[in-house]
């Protein structure tokens, strides 16, 4: 990221302008959330897990129109989801890592078993980690460009600030 000029995203020859890269990560995540919710019902026969990579495909849509309408209220739905999901996430990664390396050794009947789950939870740490990691640069990115349309356009304001505009002043 450029410091100097807050409003553009990734570096060398692929720096742009931080709308671009907003739609093009909106774009990448609707497209992986709907190929990750077939994937999930088809190959898994899971529906739950299914409908929340749908809900998050949905939730990338509401990005992409928010770019198009330049309404940034619509970026919320994003912002809050992906929100929760990355601090779920990062707990889980951090509870995969603590099981790795502090695994009680009565549950296993062989030190081959603890030394085989043990790798299972610091590779499964490692993955959602990166996972995280990546998934938080989306959100920055995201979030600067929420900043920046909030900025340069009016918000909406909601029916209770509009109808508190209203009262009339005390007498």
């Amino acid at each position: 990221m450029d410091y100097a000029n807050r409003h553009t995203c990734c570096w060398g020859p692929f720096r742009t302008r931080i709308e671009t890269g907003t739609t093009v990560m909106a774009l990448f995540g609707f497209g992986l959330g709907i190929l990750s919710a077939i994937s999930s019902y088809v190959g898994f026969h899971n529906l739950y897990a299914g409908m929340v990579y749908l809900a998050s495909s949905l939730f990338y849509l509401s990005v992409i129109v928010a770019m198009k309408k330049k309404e940034p209220s619509l970026f919320l739905p994003y912002l809050i989801f992906e929100g929760i999901g990355l601090l779920c996430a990062a707990v889980i990664s951090l509870t995969m890592f603590i099981f790795g390396i502090w695994s009680p050794q009565q549950a296993f009947s062989t030190k081959e078993q603890e030394m085989n789950f043990r790798s299972l939870m610091l590779f499964f740490a490692a993955t959602v980690g990166i996972d995280v990691a990546l998934n938080a640069w989306f959100y920055s990115i995201i979030y600067r460009t929420y900043n920046l349309l909030k900025k340069t356009t009016k918000m909406v304001p909601s029916a209770t600030a509009a109808a508190s505009a209203r009262v009339p002043p005390p007498v």
